[in-house]
């Protein structure tokens, strides 16, 4: 599955985007991503599917189009 990466989530995976391993759920995604990115788990991000902020557990196939957002601000 390919997962687009923004902003200084970056700098935890050295890409704007990683390959990972099929993954059923957006929960499995995190789990993966805390075990193979040292660090990113103390950082606040959003899971957005399809262009789609998801708040829960959210299942995944290989089709769905993944990022992973950075906290942001506006005004």
């Amino acid at each position: 599955m390919k997962v687009l990466v923004f902003g200084q989530l970056k700098e935890f995976t050295g890409s704007d985007w990683i390959n990972v391993p099929s993954m059923k759920s957006t929960g499995e995604l995190n789990v993966y991503l805390n075990k193979t990115y040292p660090g990113i788990a103390d950082v606040k991000y959003i899971v957005a599917v399809d262009k789609e902020v998801v708040q829960s557990d959210t299942e995944l196939t290989e089709e769905n189009i993944i990022a992973l957002l950075p906290p942001y601000a506006g005004g």
